[in-house]
């Protein structure tokens, strides 16, 4: 079954008390993110984002960002298209992103903001 991601993230901070504290298993995204399906932005079905987490080799970047319209959605964009040659310089060889909104509108934010195709991009319509 699938467990949308704000569910998930909700889980995690209620089971500790609050927001502020970052859960043990948070060390463990893999674990964390089983069972959370999203829709890739541009087609190409559903992934599970632990699944993906867990077969990726190497250093993997996944940033959870907010809605498409929101500014700060718009830097983690921009900060990623920029610093990726520096990211893979790095040891970074996987890079995830996800939106909250719908895929079109992801889409639409990535276009604009000329984000390159290596970076996997997954909508959070919930």
């Amino acid at each position: 079954m699938a467990v949308p991601l704000r569910a998930a993230a909700l889980a995690a901070c209620l089971a500790v008390g609050s927001a502020l504290v970052v859960p043990l298993s948070a060390s463990r995204p893999a674990d964390s993110l089983q069972g959370v399906r999203l829709p890739q932005a541009g087609g190409g079905g559903h992934v599970d984002l632990g699944e993906a987490l867990a077969a990726s080799d190497g250093k993997t970047l996944l940033v959870l960002g907010t809605y498409p319209a929101d500014f700060n959605m718009v830097e983690y964009m921009q900060r990623v298209r920029v610093f990726l040659p520096d990211l893979r310089a790095k040891g970074v060889t996987r890079c995830m992103m996800v939106v909250n909104g719908p895929p079109a509108a992801c889409e639409k934010l990535a276009s604009l903001l000329d984000l390159p195709d290596a970076v996997e991009l997954y909508a959070d319509p919930t």
